[in-house]
């Protein structure tokens, strides 16, 4: 694979006394989606956003392109980093050309507004997923999947190398899943590379090049789909009893649940 774009190492993060994450190491290739699991508390959301320099790491270090993190200021990791956390209520005032336009405030400088040339790339990201129809439409109303597709606009828009997303799809209806989880790995594996982090190891297993699973702040497994999703893991980690079959058509893993380990 060569030089990964994103390399986590050892990484630590501790709430109070608690390590919440602990001991976590993997790497992201350019053009590969990686999608982080496991199950609540396991500490997903809190290791993506110490990878995108939200959450200091107690010990630990996040390379991007060989570049650590922690020695860039706020604006340079955000040149070379979007980060798309759980959905909030925050913004349905704005239009989508408004919300795309927000991703080019990293690349202006001190009281510059933006100019032709950042209107013209965040309509290129609105049209990229899709919703170049909405340009003049207000957040608030859109659907849910119609907002997700605005705020991946505003990420790359942004033009970053790492795009990191916190469940994307929660609240979509699965048709909206299926489009938008398709729709990121289509940018991710045009150069950039992506981590998601979602609940549905079904959803993850379908669309993503490779999974980390997580349990307790621990790293239990980290490769192919059809690596890490296997019925020993689900039992031990998720407790849940599931027969995994292998899609002879794309080589990926089928989870048909049966009920909790007894």
């Amino acid at each position: 694979m060569g030089d990964p774009l994103l390399r986590v190492a050892n990484l630590r993060v501790k709430l109070g006394r608690t390590a919440v994450v602990d001991g976590v190491s993997f790497d992201v290739g350019p053009g590969e989606m990686v999608g982080i699991i496991g199950p609540n508390g396991s500490g997903k959301t809190t290791t993506l956003r110490a990878v995108s320099g939200l959450v200091d790491p107690d010990y630990g270090s996040v390379e991007l392109s060989g570049v650590r993190l922690d020695q860039l200021d706020a604006r340079a990791r955000a040149k070379k980093v979007a980060y798309l956390p759980q959905s909030s209520g925050h913004g349905m005032s704005f239009t989508a050309m408004e919300i795309a336009l927000m991703g080019r405030y990293p690349h202006l400088g001190r009281f510059q507004v933006e100019g032709a040339n950042d209107r013209k790339i965040a309509l290129n990201a609105l049209k990229r997923t899709g919703v170049e129809a909405f340009v003049d439409r207000q957040l608030g109303d859109m659907s849910g999947g119609e907002r997700q597709r605005v705020l991946i606009a505003r990420s790359l828009a942004q033009e970053p190398e790492l795009l990191l997303l916190d469940e994307p799809t929660a609240s979509l209806d699965l048709k909206h899943q299926i489009e938008l989880m398709a729709l990121i790995h289509t940018e991710a594996t045009a150069g950039m590379g992506a981590v998601v982090v979602l609940h549905d190891v079904s959803l993850a297993a379908r669309h993503c090049d490779r999974l980390v699973l997580l349990d307790h702040g621990k790293l239990v497994a980290d490769g192919r789909p059809s690596e890490v999703i296997t019925a020993e893991n689900l039992a031990n980690v998720f407790e849940v009893e599931a027969n995994i079959e292998i899609d002879e058509l794309t080589d990926r893993p089928l989870v048909r649940l049966i009920g909790p380990v007894r």
